[in-house]
């Protein structure tokens, strides 16, 4: 007597193993295997996800002096020139940003190019202290970035991430005009370029085998920028940018 049973069923393209054992009562155990297939996790992805981009300060400060060219003290009479420090300080309204990737998994670590882009309005600059004068305009950034990930397993479909990556960004102020009472007109409309570099944090969803979508946090810093301002060239502080991010992933 032949008892057969089935351990497991192969795909066409996978070969069966087979092995028999006799059971006590002389009958035979067949047993028929499919090998196990092995998950190979390396390969590509591409991602692309909206962000809400929060508010930040932008300051800009000179060296040294600035020559500021004021009204005259009477009508008719000379403008006055004085060489003062200056301090501008922007700040900003929550914004909106959108960001997009591809990668190379490899198991549990990624690495990706990647290309963002983010803006946000301005509501306010102050300089050298005085009241702050309400304008309109706003300050863009697009940045070329190589990140790197690493993928906390969880045997779950929940995966944490952590990241970060450097770059190139370029910032843009895009028509910041205002009227500043006792110094004159400030202007910024102008682009550069500059390093940059960034940390990310979040958690993934796996929807299907090649299909997440993921909620993060993002903190990237542009330092070492320029603004032409007051006829002079200022130097800006390192910009530190928040951000929350929710988008897709998908694995080819």
């Amino acid at each position: 007597m032949v008892a057969t049973f089935f351990a497991g069923m192969a795909t066409p393209a996978l070969a069966q193993t087979a092995e028999s054992q006799i059971l006590d009562d002389g009958s035979e155990l067949l047993i028929v295997q499919a090998p196990v297939q092995d998950t190979n996790e390396n390969g590509w992805y591409a991602s692309l996800g909206p962000s809400l981009v929060f508010g930040y300060p932008v300051d800009i400060e000179s060296d040294g002096t600035v020559p500021i060219t004021t009204a005259p003290l009477f009508p008719g009479g000379p403008a006055l020139v004085a060489n003062i420090p200056i301090d501008i300080s922007l700040d900003t309204d929550a914004g909106f940003g959108i960001n997009g990737a591809v990668g190379f998994c490899f198991d549990v670590a990624r690495v990706e190019l990647e290309v963002a882009y983010t803006n946000n309005n301005v509501e306010g600059v102050t300089v050298n202290d005085l009241a702050e004068v309400p304008l309109d305009g706003n300050i863009e950034s697009a940045q070329f970035m190589v990140n790197g990930y690493y993928d906390i397993p969880t045997k779950s479909r929940f995966s944490p991430y952590i990241g970060g990556g450097v770059g190139v960004a370029t910032l843009t102020a895009d028509d910041v005009e205002a009227n500043i009472p006792g110094i004159g007109a400030l202007e910024l409309d102008d682009t550069g370029a500059s390093f940059v570099f960034q940390v990310k944090a979040g958690v993934a969803y796996e929807i299907s085998e090649q299909a997440s979508a993921f909620l993060g946090y993002r903190l990237h810093g542009i330092p070492g920028h320029h603004f032409d301002a007051f006829n002079a060239e200022i130097d800006a502080d390192t910009l530190l940018v928040h951000s929350l991010q929710l988008g897709a992933r998908y694995e080819f």
